[in-house]
């Protein structure tokens, strides 16, 4: 794998990404307008509650799709490997939608869950099955490096859903009941292109599911679908305990600034991974690993140029963005900013730090890891929400991801020991640092400047700091390799 070829397919999944968060920052001020804070909280929890589902009903599959895909191919399985992934996405998606809608219907029996919101996860439970076969659909695409087709689709699933979603609750029906009838119809109807566009390629998975394989694959992505679970806990599942102690308006002050995060860490994240894990896997299974030692140090190098600045400039523009975002009604939320980002791009670090443990098929070692971190930070929680409130549930995050990367590298570090280029981060560290510093200032010197002239004044600056201390970036950039030799 050549870090052309890496940023090269990093930069087709980034540029979905980019698409995917201009649909939400088209979406995400109008929900956040039209919606009440308590609707909008509770859009936010039942979110959080596919997400479970979601993630118990993949069965592992996407995960070791990405593992065994290079093997099975290598000895002429693709057929075996193609019926197996497919007809079990398709069989656990349906168990997963049922289920859901077994449980909601049980829990309003029981008078646990009210009516309106038992019919509300009912309706929203249909997305479970769309999503599991999508994402499968989407992953064998992904492996086979793909890319572009992937992106097309992706894109193309966020806006038709997002268009119908905003159409539904503005026009048709009003609150969560549209918003969710609007995402069944934009994402089933990018379904059924998807796996026609996939039929077209592939054809019908004519073999009959591999149970052999399907244990196989089972048992290498199931522990890292139970480590998904405690991710999401750890990630989504102190809404649930701010819902408790502070209600569901508090739940949408929080969930604004993680949103906002999540649409700017998942250009960055996702790109990264969806092109890093399968190229390195590839890399992997060739004779001799000094080249994959290279390119995950390239990776960690190429994915710090740009989480760190982000991470600095969004902590100085934190009540701009969510004024503009999300409306001055949640400037309130600005304060717990600073944690959100640099936890969520901390995150993004985890998949080099732990590849260890994938290159080694260890993967039940994450899982309790993750665990373990997940409980800290309920526990966090429990201890710090009522003493803190909002600050102190995003504290309790931060500190659970400091302990997630780190438990995780040591972990990873026994198996394969990854090269960390200590001195680039410190450089890439203090070019940001400056580049706040210079925002900083405009914001003082400049009061009524707009938020686009504050994002490429800041994007130049950390440019040329960065030009001027990192030798190796200035040698790929035509005129000033040669030009100049120290640094």
């Amino acid at each position: 794998m050549s870090l052309k070829r890496l940023v090269k397919m990093t930069s087709t999944y980034m540029m979905g990404e980019v698409l995917i968060m201009a649909g939400g920052f088209i979406s995400f001020p109008i929900f956040t307008r039209i919606l009440s804070k308590s609707d909008y909280g509770a859009m936010n929890l039942i979110a959080i509650t596919l997400s479970f589902v979601e993630a118990l009903s993949t069965v592992g599959l996407r995960h070791a799709s990405q593992r065994f895909y290079p093997e099975y191919t290598e000895r002429g399985l693709f057929a075996e490997f193609y019926a197996t992934i497919m007809r079990n996405s398709v069989k656990f998606g349906l168990l997963g939608t049922l289920g859901t809608l077994a449980v909601s219907v049980f829990l309003a029996k029981l008078d646990l869950l009210p009516a309106g919101t038992s019919t509300l996860f009912a309706v929203a439970s249909l997305l479970i099955f769309i999503r599991i076969v999508s994402k499968i659909t989407g992953c064998l695409f992904r492996i086979r490096n793909q890319a572009r087709t992937y992106t097309v689709f992706a894109v193309g699933e966020k806006y038709l859903g997002m268009l119908l979603s905003v159409a539904f609750v503005a026009y048709l029906s009003k609150g969560l009941f549209g918003y969710y009838w609007g995402l069944l119809l934009g994402e089933g109807v990018t379904l059924a292109l998807y796996l026609a566009f996939l039929l077209r390629e592939f054809g019908l998975p004519r073999r009959a599911s591999s149970a052999a394989l399907f244990k196989e694959m089972s048992g290498y992505g199931i522990p890292m679908v139970l480590s998904g679970f405690a991710g999401i806990i750890l990630t989504m599942g102190d809404r649930y305990l701010i819902g408790y102690f502070l209600g569901t308006e508090a739940v949408a002050v929080y969930s604004v600034p993680y949103n906002l995060c999540s649409y700017i860490t998942g250009i960055l994240i996702t790109g990264f991974e969806y092109a890093f894990v399968p190229l390195i896997m590839t890399e992997w299974a060739r004779p001799g690993h000094g080249e994959t030692d290279r390119q995950v140090q390239e990776a960690i190098k190429m994915y710090c140029l740009v989480a760190l600045p982000v991470i600095c400039g969004v902590i100085a523009l934190g009540r701009e963005f969510i004024a503009l975002i999300a409306s001055k009604q949640y400037l309130v939320s600005t304060d717990i900013l600073p944690y959100v980002i640099t936890g969520e791009m901390l995150k993004g670090l985890l998949t080099p730090f732990i590849i260890g443990l994938q290159f080694h098929k260890n993967t039940v070692v994450m899982t309790k890891i993750t665990w373990g971190v997940a409980i800290l930070n309920i526990l966090l929680n429990l201890l710090l929400i009522p003493r803190l409130a909002l600050i102190g549930s995003a504290l309790a995050t931060l500190i659970s991801y400091v302990v997630l990367l780190a438990a995780g590298a040591y972990a990873s570090g026994r198996l394969y020991r990854v090269a960390v280029p200590t001195m680039a981060i410190l450089r890439y560290l203090g070019c940001s640092l400056g580049m706040s510093g210079f925002l900083v200032v405009a914001k003082t010197r400049v009061p009524a400047a707009g938020l686009v002239p504050l994002v490429l004044g800041a994007a130049l600056v950390f440019a040329l700091l960065v030009l001027l201390l990192d030798r190796e970036i200035r040698s790929r950039v035509p005129g000033l390799g040669k030009g100049v030799s120290h640094g």
